[in-house]
């Protein structure tokens, strides 16, 4: 199916009630008499009030959905980023899934323009061979025909998953080697582990940035992102790091007792240069920063969305995202993010598409439009896009 059919049970239940309302009348306005009773005539009743009749109506239909609103249409001209949620449960149970998803990607990049894919992380489930073996598979699908960037998830590091350590396999499976020879490829914070990395790309008649963070962000990574973000003040920036927004549309914060899996909860925090979670990220580095326009997370439970549409200080407008779909069947149904960059490169559709069922998702919470709106600066010397790396080192200039 290419969409949600609508919901017509109010069309129904509202034609209904009118019958009713037309058959009361008409008893209501004939007078009853009994055969050889001529002279008795039945008095008339009294109709309900206007009002009273509009209340009962309420009363009815204040719990009945409202119908699905449409899916809205690709817009020629657009040109496409694409935004794969938590697939940690495909890459243990439905691997099949996750191949199709990025299939659909390879697929659809010339009709779509699609010109880059963003993974928010929980790759796996477990971070095992098995699983990342999966996921290398499915994610080849977009070697050589649209470039992509991952972070990792707390699923991703420590021993089974459990996020006590920063050891992961990500770099052994998905090396640095293999994205440095890449067009978009622009550096690392360490030389040989992606957990850190920005990447360069245009899409929509934009030059955009990417800055992968890792889960929970270690104090020297957001000060190495600060610094990346600064030498990039022309290019339009989306952050990307697994845990940052709550599905209530607030910012991950440690001072809050009632959003769980922050990650100052998890062994990570305990580590040197402990962890960042949303608010603390927005106070030190993404408020900082003209240019940023999107920061993309998934993580969250619940009904895994989250739109918190923030003014950073130099009056640019912050879209952070929340995305995730892995509570749903299957591991989330093959559900995945389209950021449509609509033509004159200032409005983003987005949209909720699974390749998997064919089917969109058009609530208000999967289906809206968000203006890029950023204050760009050619003021800084930005590192030269040409260098095989920008490292901690190459900022600070040890």
């Amino acid at each position: 199916m290419t969409g949600r059919r609508p919901n017509n049970r109010r069309t129904v239940v509202c034609a209904l009630a009118l019958c009713s309302l037309v058959v009361t009348s008409l008893a209501v306005g004939c007078s009853s008499s009994q055969q050889g009773d001529s002279q008795r005539i039945t008095p008339r009743a009294q109709p309900e009030p206007p009002q009273r009749v509009l209340s009962i109506l309420s009363d009815w239909f204040q719990d009945l959905p409202t119908p699905v609103p449409a899916v809205q249409p690709f817009v020629q001209g657009s040109s496409t980023i694409v935004v794969l949620p938590d697939t940690q449960v495909y890459a243990e149970l439905y691997p099949e899934i996750f191949e199709r998803q990025t299939r659909w990607i390879a697929d659809h990049r010339h009709e779509r323009d699609i010109r880059f894919a963003l993974h928010l992380g929980d790759i796996t489930e477990h971070g095992n061979q098995r699983e990342w073996e999966s996921a290398v598979d499915a994610m080849r699908w977009l070697d050589g025909r649209v470039p992509y960037a991952l972070v990792g998830g707390n699923h991703d590091y420590g021993r089974g998953g459990n996020a006590e350590s920063r050891d992961s396999l990500l770099s052994t499976y998905f090396p640095v080697r293999k994205f440095r020879d890449g067009p978009t490829f622009g550096g690392t914070y360490n030389a040989d582990v992606l957990d850190n990395s920005y990447h360069l790309f245009s899409a929509g008649g934009r030059e955009w940035i990417a800055v992968m963070l890792e889960w929970g962000p270690r104090k020297d990574v957001v000060e190495w992102a600060d610094k990346v973000l600064s030498a990039y003040p022309n290019r339009t920036a989306i952050v990307v790091t697994h845990a940052y927004l709550f599905d209530d549309g607030t910012r991950y914060d440690q001072a809050r007792e009632d959003q769980p899996w922050n990650p100052h909860h998890y062994g990570t925090a305990k580590l040197p240069g402990g962890v960042f979670d949303g608010q603390e990220l927005w106070d030190t580095l993404i408020n900082e920063h003209g240019n940023v326009a999107m920061v993309l997370s998934g993580h969250v439970l619940g009904d895994g969305t989250g739109l918190l549409s923030s003014k950073g200080k130099h009056g640019n407008t912050v879209h952070q995202m929340l995305s995730n779909y892995q509570m749903l069947e299957e591991g989330g149904r093959g559900y995945l993010r389209l950021l449509e960059i609509l033509p004159g490169g200032n409005k983003i559709q987005v949209k909720t598409y699974s390749p998997w069922i064919d089917d969109y998702l058009t609530d208000q919470d999967q289906q809206f439009e968000i203006d890029i709106d950023v204050r760009l600066s050619e003021d800084a010397n930005p590192i030269r896009e040409a260098s095989p790396e920008l490292s901690m080192a190459t900022l600070t200039g040890d």
